[in-house]
């Protein structure tokens, strides 16, 4: 488990440059609107990249992003995109007061060590949460349904096939 005749080597991420092009905003099935960077597409680790998480609010205000800003991205762990950060000097991002999927109210809200802020969708019914709780039921791990996949879900919820 640990040898201590061993060494682990680290080696740096690459970093390349991009320029932000907007912020795309996603709900889950918990309510949690998650924002994701568009930006110009790079060639990164033998990928193509040109979306990364922003995970939430205080994130995105730490590396004070700004559309249209020089960007510096990676992959952490070689795997997922990150941005590790901009060239802006202040934070002009407008946050959504209403949810992209349903259009109700949204709403801030802190951690519990009150840390980190993270926008919400305040409605019980909205598309983006339903269409997560069906796709959590029919997965392998709960009911187990073949061949239901998230689109097939999502056109049943549309069509008022599925509502509770």
């Amino acid at each position: 488990k640990s040898p201590r005749h061993s060494i682990a080597f680290k080696w740096a991420d690459d970093t390349v440059q991009s320029t932000l092009r907007g912020i795309e905003w996603s709900c889950s099935r918990t309510g949690l609107i998650n924002p994701v960077a568009i930006f110009d597409p790079v060639r990164l680790e033998g990928t193509t990249v040109s979306r990364a998480s922003l995970h939430n609010l205080s994130y995105m205000k730490q590396k004070r992003l700004s559309i249209g800003s020089d960007v510096e991205v990676f992959k952490a762990n070689k795997i997922i995109p990150a941005i590790a950060s901009c060239n802006s000097t202040v934070f002009t991002i407008d946050i959504p007061s209403i949810c992209p999927v349903c259009g109700s109210q949204t709403e801030i809200r802190l951690n519990g060590d009150g840390t980190s802020e993270f926008l919400f969708c305040q409605n019980q019914n909205c598309g983006a949460k339903m269409v997560g709780k069906f796709e959590r039921l029919c997965c392998r791990d709960a009911l187990n349904v073949e061949g239901m996949s998230s689109k097939t879900i999502e056109q049943f919820c549309s069509r008022g096939w599925l509502n509770n």
